[in-house]
């Protein structure tokens, strides 16, 4: 991602994510930085621990932040 030479040096991380009704990956980088967000309609992780275990494996560093979900959060916004 490019950003106007004035905007650039003020962003760090990007993300972007898309509704999903499967497992799903969108992947975007700025500034030597690549950010891979996973975005899934269930509550399981392992995929996600399964990547970042791949890529650490291969020999690069990993950084993994997650949002926890639980059920009854899910169940809040479907009333």
């Amino acid at each position: 991602m490019t950003l106007p030479e004035a905007a650039a040096p003020h962003v760090g991380r990007m993300l972007f994510h898309v509704s999903a009704a499967r497992p799903q990956f969108c992947a975007i980088s700025h500034a030597g930085l690549l950010t891979i967000s996973f975005t899934s309609p269930y509550v399981e992780t392992e995929h996600v621990r399964e990547y970042a275990r791949i890529l650490t494996e291969a020999g690069i560093e990993v950084s993994v932040a997650a949002s926890r979900t639980t059920e009854a959060e899910l169940a809040e916004v479907g009333r």
